[in-house]
């Protein structure tokens, strides 16, 4: 344990690199293996933000942006932020300029205005429709600002993710177009189709247009069609949630017996064991007995109890 004790990060990620961890007393290779992990997990979540810490911040810029007057008619939160990941690398903000104040001059003097909120550390660039900086803790702001004809196309292009966007974009020169955060356009003659709100300009890709989570979803699918999608859960439509930690509470009760509740409740049910199998005291689920468990859970869900039976596993892939 001396060999470790005071050591820093690359340190001990280096000696468990090497494979010399395991032979410390009280380590073994697995728990090498779970600090290589710990270490990566680490590493991925450095230079980001927790969502409510950016909330935070979006919310003072935009009191501020407000105070330049007449020129910004609506500040908007777009990327990560907009699509509500839990950590976000960096904030990006769309400013919607009012008629009569798209000219250079009055983008000029809003920028300016952005550029003296009391919170930067450093300002990154300052460019014709867009500024950039960091705040003093670290967090990376890009405001773009926009005429109302280009709000709709830039809101989609930015909100992301980089994933999605490249099936946008993909999708949109199959159907002869082009795609970028000005407008929707025509490959050829680059003739404008839409541009102005994001609903019109998912439209016109055929996409269905009610929730922004499907960003998410298009990763994992082909382009989704309009109305194609399942029924998204929402806060609202969960009445309860059912979550034990002992494999045995529902590895061995029927499935008939499960509570039946009120038929107008649409209620998601979640009675999946959060316990792994290295946690041997709880009996904690291998592989094959999760398997297992899942289907149990699946056939359960196709009996039609009145709820929605899920797993988490099922949830969070």
């Amino acid at each position: 344990m001396e060999e470790i004790q005071g050591r820093q990060r690359p340190e001990v990620e280096k000696i468990a690199l090497e494979g010399k961890l395991r032979d410390v007393p009280g380590f073994g290779e697995k728990s090498e293996q779970n600090i290589l992990k710990a270490i990566e997990s680490f590493k991925r979540l450095i230079g980001r933000f927790l969502l409510q810490n950016v909330e935070v911040a979006a919310e003072a810029l935009q009191e501020h942006i407000a105070k330049a007057g007449k020129a910004a008619e609506r500040v908007t939160p777009a990327g990560s932020l907009r699509r509500g990941k839990e950590t976000i690398g960096d904030l990006d903000l769309l400013v919607t300029l009012a008629d009569g104040y798209t000219a250079q001059k009055h983008v000029d003097a809003l920028a300016e205005h952005i550029l003296k909120f009391p919170g930067i550390d450093q300002t990154l660039a300052h460019g014709e429709n867009k500024v950039s900086f960091t705040l003093q803790n670290g967090l990376q702001v890009d405001v773009r600002l926009l005429k109302k004809e280009n709000f709709g196309a830039a809101l989609l292009y930015f909100t992301g993710s980089r994933e999605h966007n490249v099936r946008l974009r993909g999708r949109a020169n199959e159907m002869g177009w082009t795609l970028n955060e000005y407008q929707l356009a025509t490959l050829k003659a680059e003739k404008r189709v839409a541009g102005r709100t994001k609903k019109k300009s998912t439209a016109s890709l055929s996409l269905i247009t009610s929730n922004r989570s499907c960003a998410k979803i298009a990763v994992k699918l082909k382009p989704p069609k309009r109305n194609k999608l399942p029924q998204l859960i929402k806060r609202g439509t969960c009445k309860a949630i059912c979550r034990c930690t002992r494999p045995q509470a529902t590895e061995k009760i029927p499935s008939r017996k499960w509570p039946r509740p009120p038929k107008h409740w649409a209620t998601a049910i979640s009675p999946s064991p959060t316990i792994p199998k290295a946690v041997t005291v709880a009996n904690g689920l291998d592989e094959k007995r999760m398997a297992q468990h899942v289907k149990n859970l699946r056939a359960a869900d196709a009996k039609g109890l009145g709820i929605r039976v899920s797993s988490a596993q099922r949830w969070t892939s």
